[in-house]
């Protein structure tokens, strides 16, 4: 499954978003449990997940949502179209 998430830092305010594939494999090397994280989130670790976003038909559309959350904080997502998961802070 094809999903763009957030990844939220658990001591700071420090945020990442990306697309993957699989997004537990994804959390783990961000957080320095396995190769690959990107160097951007060395500072904040440990993350957790805030939100993800699935039901893209392919990669370019996951990669085009994920631009637009980088690039324009004003953007909304079409909640008719896309599953959108959203993580509590409490707990």
């Amino acid at each position: 499954m094809i999903c763009c998430y957030i990844l939220k830092s658990t001591i700071s305010n420090r945020t990442y978003t990306g697309v993957t594939m699989d997004i537990e494999r994804r959390l783990k090397q961000h957080n320095g449990e396995l190769k690959g994280g990107a160097k951007s989130t060395r500072i904040g670790r440990p993350y957790k997940i805030h939100c993800i976003i699935s039901g893209f038909e392919n990669l370019s559309e996951a990669m085009k949502i994920e631009w637009k959350l980088k690039h324009d904080k004003k953007y909304i997502i079409d909640k008719e179209k896309y599953i959108i998961l959203v993580y509590s802070d409490n707990g």
